[in-house]
């Protein structure tokens, strides 16, 4: 039997059924000539290649929609021109992905809009009834783009600039999974399945999924180690995937068995590691969700892939790594990001009365007060 798939298609408008009962979907965005799909369910074969020869007819090579109307000077003009620019392709891949569809929404809702005419009180109109934080991930968005804008149409001033951002309370963002999290994903996911890969190869990377989608044998040099170029930062991380490659992965070594394991007896071998069911690369965005849901699962609720970051920080810190093997293991471009982590385990520390309170012998002295100042 063949599995059936969950797709999010866009500009699919539903008109009746066919005999067969499967629902009659004609596709294209409003005010374009609408395409007819096939009689068949929309993640048959059939129907997502029909989908995909009518989307491109609507995109150019950027992916913009062109039967959207841009008139001269207007909002979508600037989305165009935008997407097309040096500033968008500088971001990462990432940050495309989350904002690439706030910017559909502003085109499909305000596109054709005067760009000239925007003022603060409409992008206020647009984030009204928002929870704070999407509020401000749209914001982000508009900002943006309105700063391009107005660069690139010599508009007189950035009209999303004057808008504030909703206040949010503060968090340590994405909670650390704990080992109860980590024992219970283990046990409910057998070691030759997809979820538990891609668990053991995040939690022993500490990479965010955005890079540990990209990762695959190739990454892995003949010293042992696990090379990865960050799509958030440029810049690269190194992990031990031998024993011999590093001393500080061998007192973890726990882990990396897991990680082999589960590598080596993978039912289907592809370039990548983490794949979808036909073994093409799973999106930033699908391959979050998708990882939370396999964590749900799990019956672990409220943890994300980040979170086995943060974890695999602090399993560092607490192994006795370096500032400087802290930083060249998960990527992290900041100091005081570690300080963060190395005094939360040292207050720990204090109160189990593991070794000397209040100091990590790994850390020198300055490094320690400027954790200490922020």
């Amino acid at each position: 039997m063949r599995r059936r798939i969950s797709t999010t298609l866009k500009h699919l408008n539903r008109s009746g059924t066919f005999p067969s009962g499967n629902p009659r979907f004609y596709m294209g965005p409003k005010g374009s000539k609408r395409v007819p799909m096939p009689d068949a369910a929309t993640d048959h074969p059939k129907f997502l290649a029909a989908y995909a020869k009518a989307l491109a007819s609507f995109m150019d090579l950027d992916g913009i929609d062109l039967r959207l109307p841009a008139p001269k000077g207007s909002i979508n003009e600037a989305i165009r021109d935008y997407l097309r620019s040096g500033d968008w392709q500088s971001l990462s891949d990432g940050t495309r992905a989350r904002r690439r569809p706030e910017l559909d929404r502003i085109a499909e809702s305000y596109g054709q809009a005067d760009l000239r005419t925007l003022r603060p009180e409409h992008i206020r109109a647009d984030l009204k009834g928002l929870e704070p934080h999407p509020r401000n991930n749209r914001l982000k968005v508009w900002r943006a783009l309105m700063a391009h804008a107005t660069e690139s149409f010599s508009l007189p001033a950035n009209p999303a600039a004057a808008v504030a951002k909703s206040k949010t309370q503060a968090t340590d963002g994405h909670a650390s999974w704990t080992q109860g999290d980590v024992d219970k994903f283990r046990k409910h996911w057998p070691i030759d399945s997809a979820p538990r890969l891609a668990f053991e190869l995040i939690y022993w990377t500490g990479a965010r999924i955005s890079d540990a989608i990209r990762l695959g044998e190739g990454n892995i040099g003949r010293d042992g180690i696990l090379t990865l170029r960050q799509g958030k930062t440029g810049g690269e991380a190194y992990v031990p995937m031998a024993r011999h490659a590093s001393p500080l992965g061998a007192r973890l070594g726990g882990d990396l068995n897991h990680l082999l394991d589960a590598i080596q007896k993978r039912p289907e071998r592809h370039l990548g590691f983490i794949v979808t069911a036909h073994g093409s690369v799973r999106s930033i965005k699908a391959a979050s969700q998708w990882f939370s849901e396999k964590a749900r699962e799990a019956g672990i609720e409220g943890k994300a892939a980040h979170g086995l970051r943060k974890r695999r920080t602090e399993l560092l810190i607490e192994a006795g790594a370096t500032r400087d093997q802290v930083k060249a293991w998960i990527g992290h471009e900041s100091d005081a990001m570690i300080a963060l982590y190395a005094k939360k385990f040292d207050r720990k520390r204090a109160l189990t009365g593991t070794s000397e309170a209040g100091k990590s012998s790994n850390f020198d002295e300055k490094f320690q007060q400027k954790g200490e100042k922020l």
